[in-house]
Protein backbone atom coordinates (compact mmCIF):
# COMPACT_ATOMS: atom_id res chain seq x y z
CA UNK A 1 0.00 0.00 0.00
CA UNK A 2 1.40 3.28 -1.16
CA UNK A 3 1.84 6.00 1.34
CA UNK A 4 -0.80 8.79 0.84
CA UNK A 5 0.59 11.79 -1.00
CA UNK A 6 0.16 15.04 0.83
CA UNK A 7 -2.26 17.49 -0.93
CA UNK A 8 -0.61 20.28 -2.84
CA UNK A 9 -2.56 23.53 -2.32
CA UNK A 10 -1.74 26.84 -4.08
CA UNK A 11 -0.19 29.50 -2.01
CA UNK A 12 -2.65 32.15 -0.79
CA UNK A 13 -0.71 34.87 -2.58
CA UNK A 14 -1.18 33.07 -5.90
CA UNK A 15 -4.97 32.75 -5.37
CA UNK A 16 -5.29 36.45 -4.56
CA UNK A 17 -3.24 37.30 -7.62
CA UNK A 18 -5.52 35.24 -9.89
CA UNK A 19 -8.69 36.86 -8.51
CA UNK A 20 -7.25 40.30 -9.02
CA UNK A 21 -6.27 39.40 -12.56
CA UNK A 22 -9.89 38.32 -13.33
CA UNK A 23 -11.28 41.56 -12.03
CA UNK A 24 -8.80 43.51 -14.08
CA UNK A 25 -9.81 41.62 -17.24
CA UNK A 26 -13.58 42.26 -16.51
CA UNK A 27 -13.15 45.99 -15.93
CA UNK A 28 -12.60 46.98 -19.59
CA UNK A 29 -15.74 45.04 -20.56
CA UNK A 30 -17.78 46.78 -17.86
CA UNK A 31 -16.35 50.13 -18.90
CA UNK A 32 -17.26 49.40 -22.53
CA UNK A 33 -20.84 48.59 -21.54
CA UNK A 34 -21.09 51.81 -19.56
CA UNK A 35 -19.66 53.84 -22.44
CA UNK A 36 -22.09 52.21 -24.90
CA UNK A 37 -25.00 53.02 -22.59
CA UNK A 38 -23.86 56.62 -22.22
CA UNK A 39 -23.24 56.89 -25.95
CA UNK A 40 -26.68 55.46 -26.71
CA UNK A 41 -28.28 57.94 -24.37
CA UNK A 42 -26.37 60.81 -25.92
CA UNK A 43 -27.31 59.55 -29.39
CA UNK A 44 -30.99 59.39 -28.45
CA UNK A 45 -30.79 62.90 -27.03
CA UNK A 46 -29.05 64.43 -30.02
CA UNK A 47 -29.93 62.24 -33.02
CA UNK A 48 -32.89 64.50 -33.95
CA UNK A 49 -32.31 68.17 -33.29
CA UNK A 50 -34.66 69.40 -36.04
CA UNK A 51 -37.99 70.92 -35.04
CA UNK A 52 -41.20 69.96 -36.88
CA UNK A 53 -42.37 71.87 -39.95
CA UNK A 54 -45.52 73.86 -39.15
CA UNK A 55 -48.14 75.58 -41.31
CA UNK A 56 -51.32 77.56 -40.74
CA UNK A 57 -54.04 77.59 -43.37
CA UNK A 58 -55.68 79.24 -45.12
CA UNK A 59 -52.89 81.63 -46.09
CA UNK A 60 -54.92 84.82 -45.83
CA UNK A 61 -54.41 88.18 -44.17
CA UNK A 62 -58.08 88.54 -43.24
CA UNK A 63 -59.89 86.08 -40.99
CA UNK A 64 -63.41 85.94 -39.59
CA UNK A 65 -64.75 84.33 -36.44
CA UNK A 66 -66.46 81.54 -38.38
CA UNK A 67 -63.53 80.77 -40.67
CA UNK A 68 -62.19 77.25 -40.24
CA UNK A 69 -58.46 77.46 -39.52
CA UNK A 70 -56.08 74.51 -39.48
CA UNK A 71 -52.64 74.18 -37.89
CA UNK A 72 -50.50 71.50 -39.53
CA UNK A 73 -47.25 69.93 -38.30
CA UNK A 74 -44.90 67.39 -39.90
CA UNK A 75 -41.88 65.47 -38.64
CA UNK A 76 -41.06 62.38 -40.68
CA UNK A 77 -38.18 61.36 -38.39
CA UNK A 78 -39.65 61.52 -34.87
CA UNK A 79 -43.36 62.15 -35.41
CA UNK A 80 -45.57 64.70 -33.69
CA UNK A 81 -46.11 64.44 -29.92
CA UNK A 82 -48.31 67.48 -29.26
CA UNK A 83 -49.71 70.68 -30.75
CA UNK A 84 -51.18 73.86 -29.28
CA UNK A 85 -52.61 77.14 -30.58
CA UNK A 86 -52.75 80.52 -28.86
CA UNK A 87 -54.48 83.72 -29.95
CA UNK A 88 -53.38 87.16 -28.77
CA UNK A 89 -55.24 90.44 -29.11
CA UNK A 90 -53.73 93.44 -27.39
CA UNK A 91 -52.48 92.31 -23.98
CA UNK A 92 -54.74 89.25 -23.75
CA UNK A 93 -53.82 85.71 -24.79
CA UNK A 94 -56.13 82.71 -25.06
CA UNK A 95 -55.18 79.02 -25.28
CA UNK A 96 -57.65 78.08 -27.98
CA UNK A 97 -56.75 74.51 -28.97
CA UNK A 98 -54.36 71.70 -28.02
CA UNK A 99 -53.90 68.01 -28.69
CA UNK A 100 -51.65 65.11 -27.65
CA UNK A 101 -50.67 62.40 -30.13
CA UNK A 102 -49.53 59.26 -28.24
CA UNK A 103 -48.89 57.37 -31.49
CA UNK A 104 -46.58 60.15 -32.73
CA UNK A 105 -47.83 60.32 -36.33
CA UNK A 106 -45.57 61.73 -39.03
CA UNK A 107 -48.05 64.58 -39.53
CA UNK A 108 -50.97 65.99 -37.58
CA UNK A 109 -53.67 68.65 -37.94
CA UNK A 110 -55.37 70.79 -35.34
CA UNK A 111 -58.54 72.57 -36.52
CA UNK A 112 -60.00 75.57 -34.72
CA UNK A 113 -62.00 78.77 -35.16
CA UNK A 114 -62.26 82.08 -33.35
CA UNK A 115 -66.04 82.04 -32.84
CA UNK A 116 -65.92 81.57 -29.04
CA UNK A 117 -63.38 84.31 -28.33
CA UNK A 118 -64.44 87.85 -27.25
CA UNK A 119 -62.48 89.47 -30.07
CA UNK A 120 -63.05 92.81 -31.78
CA UNK A 121 -62.17 93.63 -35.36
CA UNK A 122 -58.51 94.46 -35.79
CA UNK A 123 -55.09 92.82 -35.66
CA UNK A 124 -54.63 89.52 -33.84
CA UNK A 125 -51.67 87.15 -33.53
CA UNK A 126 -52.05 83.39 -33.92
CA UNK A 127 -49.23 81.25 -32.47
CA UNK A 128 -48.87 77.58 -33.36
CA UNK A 129 -46.66 75.28 -31.26
CA UNK A 130 -45.68 71.74 -32.23
CA UNK A 131 -43.43 69.30 -30.32
CA UNK A 132 -41.92 66.24 -31.96
CA UNK A 133 -41.53 62.79 -30.44
CA UNK A 134 -37.75 62.83 -30.14
CA UNK A 135 -35.71 62.58 -26.91
CA UNK A 136 -34.04 65.90 -27.61
CA UNK A 137 -33.77 68.35 -24.72
CA UNK A 138 -33.64 65.49 -22.21
CA UNK A 139 -36.84 63.92 -23.44
CA UNK A 140 -38.82 67.10 -23.97
CA UNK A 141 -38.57 66.98 -27.77
CA UNK A 142 -37.92 69.70 -30.32
CA UNK A 143 -40.49 72.51 -30.42
CA UNK A 144 -41.53 74.52 -33.48
CA UNK A 145 -43.21 77.91 -33.11
CA UNK A 146 -45.08 79.65 -35.93
CA UNK A 147 -46.47 83.15 -35.35
CA UNK A 148 -48.70 85.00 -37.82
CA UNK A 149 -50.49 88.34 -37.64
CA UNK A 150 -53.98 88.53 -39.14
CA UNK A 151 -56.71 91.12 -39.40
CA UNK A 152 -60.00 90.02 -37.88
CA UNK A 153 -62.94 91.15 -40.02
CA UNK A 154 -66.46 90.22 -38.92
CA UNK A 155 -68.43 92.56 -41.19
CA UNK A 156 -69.91 91.15 -44.43
CA UNK A 157 -69.73 93.18 -47.65
CA UNK A 158 -72.60 95.52 -48.52
CA UNK A 159 -74.34 94.97 -51.85
CA UNK A 160 -76.34 97.63 -53.71
CA UNK A 161 -78.27 96.45 -56.78
CA UNK A 162 -78.35 99.02 -59.58
CA UNK A 163 -80.63 97.14 -62.02
CA UNK A 164 -84.40 96.74 -61.69
CA UNK A 165 -86.81 93.81 -61.54
CA UNK A 166 -85.70 90.98 -63.80
CA UNK A 167 -88.06 89.04 -66.06
CA UNK A 168 -86.79 85.53 -66.62
CA UNK A 169 -88.29 82.40 -68.14
CA UNK A 170 -87.56 78.81 -67.21
CA UNK A 171 -84.60 77.73 -69.31
CA UNK A 172 -83.73 81.34 -70.06
CA UNK A 173 -81.28 83.98 -68.90
CA UNK A 174 -81.20 87.30 -67.06
CA UNK A 175 -78.70 89.95 -66.02
CA UNK A 176 -77.94 92.04 -62.95
CA UNK A 177 -75.58 94.91 -62.10
CA UNK A 178 -74.58 95.94 -58.59
CA UNK A 179 -71.90 97.51 -56.44
CA UNK A 180 -69.98 96.05 -53.49
CA UNK A 181 -68.42 98.28 -50.83
CA UNK A 182 -65.20 96.24 -50.71
CA UNK A 183 -63.28 94.05 -53.12
CA UNK A 184 -64.93 90.61 -52.89
CA UNK A 185 -63.01 87.37 -53.00
CA UNK A 186 -65.99 85.82 -54.80
CA UNK A 187 -69.27 87.25 -56.05
CA UNK A 188 -72.06 86.28 -58.39
CA UNK A 189 -75.51 84.70 -58.51
CA UNK A 190 -76.41 81.34 -57.05
CA UNK A 191 -79.48 79.45 -58.25
CA UNK A 192 -79.97 75.98 -56.86
CA UNK A 193 -76.74 74.05 -57.38
CA UNK A 194 -75.42 76.47 -60.00
CA UNK A 195 -73.14 79.46 -59.56
CA UNK A 196 -72.86 82.26 -62.11
CA UNK A 197 -69.73 84.39 -61.51
CA UNK A 198 -69.97 88.16 -61.76
CA UNK A 199 -67.39 90.26 -63.58
CA UNK A 200 -66.02 93.63 -62.56
CA UNK A 201 -66.65 96.39 -65.08
CA UNK A 202 -64.71 99.53 -65.95
CA UNK A 203 -66.94 101.71 -63.75
CA UNK A 204 -66.15 99.58 -60.68
CA UNK A 205 -69.54 97.87 -60.56
CA UNK A 206 -70.12 94.15 -60.96
CA UNK A 207 -72.35 92.45 -63.52
CA UNK A 208 -73.51 88.88 -63.98
CA UNK A 209 -75.47 86.90 -66.50
CA UNK A 210 -77.40 84.12 -64.82
CA UNK A 211 -79.95 81.48 -65.74
CA UNK A 212 -83.25 80.00 -64.65
CA UNK A 213 -82.10 76.35 -64.83
CA UNK A 214 -84.30 74.22 -67.06
CA UNK A 215 -84.36 71.61 -64.27
CA UNK A 216 -86.09 73.93 -61.78
CA UNK A 217 -89.74 74.99 -61.40
CA UNK A 218 -91.03 78.50 -60.73
CA UNK A 219 -91.90 77.75 -57.11
CA UNK A 220 -88.36 76.52 -56.41
CA UNK A 221 -86.48 79.27 -58.24
CA UNK A 222 -85.02 82.06 -56.13
CA UNK A 223 -81.70 83.41 -57.40
CA UNK A 224 -79.44 84.82 -54.70
CA UNK A 225 -76.87 87.53 -55.27
CA UNK A 226 -73.89 86.90 -53.00
CA UNK A 227 -70.51 88.40 -52.21
CA UNK A 228 -67.81 86.91 -49.98
CA UNK A 229 -64.91 89.00 -48.68
CA UNK A 230 -61.33 87.91 -48.07
CA UNK A 231 -62.17 86.96 -44.47
CA UNK A 232 -64.97 84.65 -45.55
CA UNK A 233 -67.86 86.90 -44.50
CA UNK A 234 -70.76 86.47 -46.91
CA UNK A 235 -73.54 88.85 -47.88
CA UNK A 236 -76.57 87.43 -49.68
CA UNK A 237 -79.52 89.24 -51.26
CA UNK A 238 -82.51 87.60 -52.91
CA UNK A 239 -82.88 88.96 -56.42
CA UNK A 240 -86.24 90.46 -57.35
CA UNK A 241 -87.31 88.38 -60.34
CA UNK A 242 -90.50 87.77 -62.24
CA UNK A 243 -90.01 84.05 -62.91
CA UNK A 244 -92.17 82.67 -65.68
CA UNK A 245 -92.94 79.00 -66.38
CA UNK A 246 -92.22 77.21 -69.61
CA UNK A 247 -93.02 73.67 -70.68
CA UNK A 248 -90.68 71.65 -72.85
CA UNK A 249 -91.47 69.07 -75.48
CA UNK A 250 -91.35 65.30 -75.27
CA UNK A 251 -89.66 63.49 -78.12
CA UNK A 252 -89.16 59.87 -79.10
CA UNK A 253 -85.95 58.67 -80.71
CA UNK A 254 -85.94 55.24 -82.34
CA UNK A 255 -82.63 53.41 -82.27
CA UNK A 256 -82.26 51.22 -85.36
CA UNK A 257 -79.63 48.52 -85.20
CA UNK A 258 -78.01 50.05 -88.26
CA UNK A 259 -77.31 53.28 -86.33
CA UNK A 260 -75.79 51.37 -83.40
CA UNK A 261 -73.65 49.23 -85.70
CA UNK A 262 -72.46 52.26 -87.63
CA UNK A 263 -71.77 54.64 -84.75
CA UNK A 264 -70.88 52.67 -81.64
CA UNK A 265 -67.54 51.26 -82.86
CA UNK A 266 -66.29 54.87 -82.67
CA UNK A 267 -66.91 54.81 -78.90
CA UNK A 268 -66.02 51.20 -78.10
CA UNK A 269 -62.51 52.07 -76.90
CA UNK A 270 -63.95 54.37 -74.21
CA UNK A 271 -66.01 51.51 -72.74
CA UNK A 272 -64.03 48.28 -73.24
CA UNK A 273 -66.16 46.41 -70.68
CA UNK A 274 -69.32 46.77 -72.79
CA UNK A 275 -70.04 43.68 -74.86
CA UNK A 276 -72.52 44.93 -77.46
CA UNK A 277 -73.39 48.12 -79.29
CA UNK A 278 -76.54 48.81 -77.29
CA UNK A 279 -74.59 48.72 -74.03
CA UNK A 280 -71.97 51.02 -75.55
CA UNK A 281 -74.73 53.42 -76.62
CA UNK A 282 -76.24 53.48 -73.14
CA UNK A 283 -72.83 54.23 -71.61
CA UNK A 284 -72.10 56.99 -74.12
CA UNK A 285 -75.56 58.50 -73.76
CA UNK A 286 -75.32 58.68 -69.97
CA UNK A 287 -71.72 58.57 -68.70
CA UNK A 288 -70.00 60.35 -71.59
CA UNK A 289 -72.84 62.86 -71.91
CA UNK A 290 -72.51 63.73 -68.22
CA UNK A 291 -68.72 64.11 -68.53
CA UNK A 292 -69.03 66.33 -71.61
CA UNK A 293 -71.56 68.58 -69.91
CA UNK A 294 -69.33 68.84 -66.86
CA UNK A 295 -66.43 69.92 -69.09
CA UNK A 296 -68.62 72.68 -70.57
CA UNK A 297 -69.73 73.73 -67.10
CA UNK A 298 -66.12 74.09 -65.95
CA UNK A 299 -65.18 75.92 -69.15
CA UNK A 300 -68.00 78.37 -68.56
CA UNK A 301 -66.54 79.50 -65.23
CA UNK A 302 -63.65 81.20 -67.05
CA UNK A 303 -64.69 83.94 -69.43
CA UNK A 304 -63.71 87.42 -70.58
CA UNK A 305 -65.03 90.01 -68.12
CA UNK A 306 -66.77 92.31 -70.61
CA UNK A 307 -69.29 91.68 -73.41
CA UNK A 308 -67.65 90.90 -76.74
CA UNK A 309 -70.88 90.43 -78.69
CA UNK A 310 -72.85 93.04 -80.64
CA UNK A 311 -76.59 92.88 -81.19
CA UNK A 312 -78.70 89.79 -81.78
CA UNK A 313 -77.05 86.43 -82.42
CA UNK A 314 -77.12 84.80 -85.86
CA UNK A 315 -79.02 81.59 -86.51
CA UNK A 316 -77.56 79.26 -89.11
CA UNK A 317 -80.08 78.93 -91.97
CA UNK A 318 -81.81 75.57 -91.98
CA UNK A 319 -84.69 73.51 -90.68
CA UNK A 320 -85.18 73.00 -86.94
CA UNK A 321 -84.86 69.27 -86.21
CA UNK A 322 -84.83 69.44 -82.40
CA UNK A 323 -85.34 72.14 -79.78
CA UNK A 324 -83.93 73.16 -76.42
CA UNK A 325 -84.76 70.93 -73.42
CA UNK A 326 -86.65 68.34 -75.47
CA UNK A 327 -87.15 65.34 -73.19
CA UNK A 328 -86.07 62.38 -75.29
CA UNK A 329 -87.13 58.77 -74.83
CA UNK A 330 -84.91 56.28 -76.66
CA UNK A 331 -86.69 53.23 -78.09
CA UNK A 332 -84.93 50.01 -79.08
CA UNK A 333 -86.91 47.05 -80.43
CA UNK A 334 -90.12 48.60 -79.16
CA UNK A 335 -88.89 49.21 -75.58
CA UNK A 336 -87.67 52.38 -73.88
CA UNK A 337 -84.02 51.87 -72.96
CA UNK A 338 -82.98 55.39 -71.94
CA UNK A 339 -84.08 59.01 -71.55
CA UNK A 340 -82.09 62.24 -71.73
CA UNK A 341 -82.59 65.98 -72.23
CA UNK A 342 -81.49 67.65 -75.47
CA UNK A 343 -79.87 70.98 -74.61
CA UNK A 344 -79.66 72.92 -77.85
CA UNK A 345 -81.17 73.38 -81.29
CA UNK A 346 -80.49 70.93 -84.11
CA UNK A 347 -80.36 72.82 -87.41
CA UNK A 348 -80.17 70.96 -90.73
CA UNK A 349 -79.28 72.49 -94.08
CA UNK A 350 -77.33 71.02 -96.97
CA UNK A 351 -74.51 68.60 -96.24
CA UNK A 352 -71.28 70.28 -95.19
CA UNK A 353 -72.97 73.66 -94.90
CA UNK A 354 -71.01 76.66 -93.63
CA UNK A 355 -71.28 77.17 -89.87
CA UNK A 356 -71.30 80.92 -89.06
CA UNK A 357 -70.16 82.36 -85.75
CA UNK A 358 -73.31 83.56 -83.99
CA UNK A 359 -71.55 86.68 -82.72
CA UNK A 360 -68.18 88.25 -81.99
CA UNK A 361 -65.96 86.50 -79.49
CA UNK A 362 -62.84 84.45 -78.84
CA UNK A 363 -62.57 80.73 -79.59
CA UNK A 364 -62.39 78.95 -76.23
CA UNK A 365 -62.24 75.37 -77.52
CA UNK A 366 -61.83 73.34 -80.69
CA UNK A 367 -61.63 69.58 -80.94
CA UNK A 368 -63.53 66.37 -80.36
CA UNK A 369 -65.80 66.30 -77.32
CA UNK A 370 -67.46 62.92 -77.01
CA UNK A 371 -71.16 63.03 -77.89
CA UNK A 372 -70.69 66.42 -79.58
CA UNK A 373 -68.02 65.13 -81.95
CA UNK A 374 -65.89 67.82 -83.57
CA UNK A 375 -66.99 71.10 -82.02
CA UNK A 376 -66.16 74.75 -81.46
CA UNK A 377 -66.92 76.81 -78.35
CA UNK A 378 -66.85 80.62 -78.57
CA UNK A 379 -66.52 82.84 -75.51
CA UNK A 380 -68.60 86.01 -75.92
CA UNK A 381 -67.67 87.44 -72.50
CA UNK A 382 -69.35 87.59 -69.07
CA UNK A 383 -69.76 83.80 -69.04
CA UNK A 384 -71.75 83.69 -72.29
CA UNK A 385 -70.61 80.99 -74.73
CA UNK A 386 -71.95 79.29 -77.85
CA UNK A 387 -71.42 75.66 -78.86
CA UNK A 388 -71.23 74.34 -82.44
CA UNK A 389 -71.25 70.54 -82.54
CA UNK A 390 -71.07 67.54 -84.92
CA UNK A 391 -68.88 69.46 -87.38
CA UNK A 392 -67.06 67.69 -90.20
CA UNK A 393 -64.45 70.42 -90.55
CA UNK A 394 -63.14 73.11 -88.18
CA UNK A 395 -61.64 76.27 -89.68
CA UNK A 396 -60.58 78.13 -86.52
CA UNK A 397 -58.19 77.53 -83.63
CA UNK A 398 -58.40 78.05 -79.89
CA UNK A 399 -57.59 81.69 -79.06
CA UNK A 400 -58.73 83.08 -82.42
CA UNK A 401 -60.82 86.23 -82.38
CA UNK A 402 -63.91 85.72 -84.55
CA UNK A 403 -66.58 88.08 -85.86
CA UNK A 404 -70.30 87.57 -86.31
CA UNK A 405 -70.97 85.55 -89.46
CA UNK A 406 -67.38 84.30 -89.87
CA UNK A 407 -67.20 80.68 -91.01
CA UNK A 408 -66.12 78.31 -88.26
CA UNK A 409 -66.14 75.24 -90.50
CA UNK A 410 -68.65 72.80 -91.97
CA UNK A 411 -71.61 70.85 -90.61
CA UNK A 412 -71.24 67.09 -90.28
CA UNK A 413 -72.32 63.98 -88.42
CA UNK A 414 -69.48 63.44 -85.94
CA UNK A 415 -70.15 62.36 -82.38
CA UNK A 416 -73.63 61.00 -81.68
CA UNK A 417 -75.23 62.60 -84.73
CA UNK A 418 -77.44 60.37 -86.85
CA UNK A 419 -77.08 62.63 -89.88
CA UNK A 420 -75.47 65.84 -91.12
CA UNK A 421 -76.61 68.83 -89.02
CA UNK A 422 -75.44 71.47 -86.55
CA UNK A 423 -76.16 71.19 -82.84
CA UNK A 424 -76.17 74.81 -81.67
CA UNK A 425 -76.10 75.61 -77.97
CA UNK A 426 -75.97 78.75 -75.84
CA UNK A 427 -74.46 78.50 -72.37
CA UNK A 428 -74.35 80.90 -69.42
CA UNK A 429 -71.41 80.02 -67.16
CA UNK A 430 -71.56 76.55 -68.69
CA UNK A 431 -75.29 75.95 -68.13
CA UNK A 432 -77.31 75.54 -71.35
CA UNK A 433 -80.06 78.12 -71.92
CA UNK A 434 -82.64 78.74 -74.67
CA UNK A 435 -80.94 79.93 -77.88
CA UNK A 436 -84.15 81.58 -79.16
CA UNK A 437 -83.75 84.43 -76.67
CA UNK A 438 -80.35 85.32 -78.06
CA UNK A 439 -81.63 85.30 -81.65
CA UNK A 440 -84.22 87.94 -80.65
CA UNK A 441 -83.06 91.58 -80.84
CA UNK A 442 -86.04 92.77 -78.78
CA UNK A 443 -85.27 90.30 -75.99
CA UNK A 444 -81.67 91.52 -75.85
CA UNK A 445 -82.82 95.14 -75.72
CA UNK A 446 -85.38 94.53 -72.97
CA UNK A 447 -83.36 92.13 -70.82
CA UNK A 448 -79.79 93.31 -71.28
CA UNK A 449 -79.51 96.83 -72.65
CA UNK A 450 -82.20 98.23 -70.35
CA UNK A 451 -81.26 96.17 -67.27
CA UNK A 452 -77.51 96.74 -67.28
CA UNK A 453 -76.93 99.81 -69.49
CA UNK A 454 -73.73 100.75 -67.65
CA UNK A 455 -72.23 97.49 -68.91
CA UNK A 456 -73.88 96.96 -72.27
CA UNK A 457 -73.89 100.53 -73.56
CA UNK A 458 -74.83 100.16 -77.20
CA UNK A 459 -73.18 96.77 -77.71
CA UNK A 460 -76.35 94.76 -77.15
CA UNK A 461 -78.86 96.79 -79.10
CA UNK A 462 -80.82 95.16 -81.84
CA UNK A 463 -78.64 96.44 -84.65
Amino acid sequence: MRPRQPSRSKPIAEVVSMASSGRIRAFPLLLLIILIAIGGGVFMLFRDRTAPVTELSPLTVYVSKNMQLTAHAEDAKSGIRSMAVQVTAGDKTWDIASAQFPDKPASANLAFSLKDLPLKDGDIVIDVFAVDGSYAKFGGGNMAHLSRTHTLDTQPPRIAITSGVINITRGGAGAVSYSVDEEPAMTGVRAGDYFFPAYKQANGNWSALFAFPYTMDVQDYQPVLMATDAAGNEAAVNLSVNARPREFRDDTINLPQSFLDRKMPEFAQAFPDKKNNLDIFLAVNSIMRKNNRQALLEMGQHSRPTPLWHGAFLRMPGATMAQFADHRSYIYNGEKVDEQTHLGFDLASTQRADVPAANDGVVAYTGNMGIYGNCVVIDHGMGLMTLYAHMSEIAVSTGDEVTKGQSLGKTGSTGMAGGDHLHFGVLVSGLPVMPVEWWDAHWIQDNLSEKIPDVMGTTANGS
